[in-house]
Formats: structure tokens, sequence, C-alpha cells
């Protein structure tokens, strides 16, 4: 044992250790693109996310279920089922789009003009309360 690695009879490095260094550079290289698609994912679902109470329709996206969209725009979720005609049994975990397929003959973008028309009319007759502060700073004389 003269400390240096195990080379063949020829003075080349053993195959088994070539495939292992290429193994795990293909390794580093396919952790390196799915975490950054991961981190981007992340960073657009940050800032797409719609917040309770929010009032602008043209938030609304085709992968949005309408159980999401019942509770970001503070809507009974039964409202947007009765008035899209369709029942909520088997249907809260499918997004507009799946909804365009199987109830709007694959329509694309049926369901969610449909959702964006029925909200807006809901707002316009229920306006969000929005809080009043407990207190309000009256100016000094």
């Amino acid at each position: 044992m003269d400390g240096s690695p195990d080379m063949t009879s020829s003075g080349r490095p053993n195959w088994q250790e070539i495939l292992i260094v290429l193994l795990v550079v293909a390794g580093l290289i396919l952790t390196a693109f799915f975490g950054f698609r991961f981190y981007r994912s992340v960073f657009s679902l940050r800032h797409n996310r719609l917040h309770p109470g929010a009032t602008d329709v043209a938030m609304i996206q085709n992968w949005m279920t309408i159980p999401y969209i019942a509770r970001a725009y503070r809507i009974p979720e039964e409202t947007i089922w009765n008035d899209l005609g369709i029942s909520s049994q088997g249907n809260r975990i499918k997004n507009l789009t799946l909804l365009d397929r199987d109830y709007y003959a694959g329509k694309p973008g049926t369901a969610l003009n449909r959702v964006k028309a029925i909200v807006s009319a809901y707002l316009t007759q229920h306006p969000p309360v929005t809080p009043t502060p407990i207190y309000s700073q009256t100016p000094r004389p």
C-alpha cells in the first residue's frame, strides 16, 4: 500500500470509481435543478395567494378550487355551487380546469368566467365589512 488510488494494470482508474463520480455529479446537478424549481414555486405561490377578504375577482385563476375561492372571498361555498348548477359532492377537490372538462364540454375558461361573475355579483350585493378601529386618535389642541 503506497497510498495511491486503485489503478488497473494499465494505470487508469477503475471503471467503478468513474461510475461513482459520474453518479455523484449527476445527483448534484439534479439536486440543484429541482431545488431551484422548488424555490421558484414557493416564491410564486407566496405572491399569488389570495388573502381572506379579497375583492379583486381578476385574481381568480384556473388552478383554484371552489372551497379555496369561497374562503378567500368570504362567500358561502354553497352559493357558488348552486349558481354553477354543480353539486359539491365529489367536486370539492377539483380545480376550475377540471370543472371545465367535466361540466362545460371542455371549453377552457367557462368555469373561471362563471365563478368570477358569481363572486363579483355576490360582492356587489354583500360588500365586505371593513373593521372599524375601537378608538381613534383626535388631534390635541
